[in-house]
């Protein structure tokens, strides 16, 4: 009991797992073992092992910058009325030149 303030204060045990438990799961995965298996091995849920792999690429990883341009196709909503293919085939689409939009051919 605090005398000051006149509360009471419990030991309780830290949450979460050790750093190297951490650590084996990370180094296990990376190694080609499945999230599961590696969390057999270690005695853990599998979403343990699957946050420490998070946290551990939200810290160390890079995330990739984009190279060249995307092209963005969005089909009319009512292309059913317009007796157009449901699906893109390499015949009936063709790359737009630079500043043009994607068609495609009935």
């Amino acid at each position: 009991m605090c005398k000051g303030c006149d509360l009471n204060f419990t030991d309780t045990p830290a949450r979460g797992k050790p750093l190297a438990l951490k650590a084996a799961a990370v180094l296990l995965y990376v190694s080609g073992l499945s999230m599961n298996r590696t969390a057999q091995l270690l005695g853990v849920p599998t979403p343990t092992v699957q946050a420490s792999l998070e946290q551990f690429a939200q810290a160390c990883a890079q995330k990739p910058e984009p190279e060249g341009r995307a092209v963005v196709i969005e089909p009319d909503e009512r292309w059913h009325d317009q007796g157009l293919r449901t699906s893109f085939t390499p015949a009936s689409f063709r790359m737009p030149d630079k500043g043009q939009v994607a068609t495609l051919q009935p």
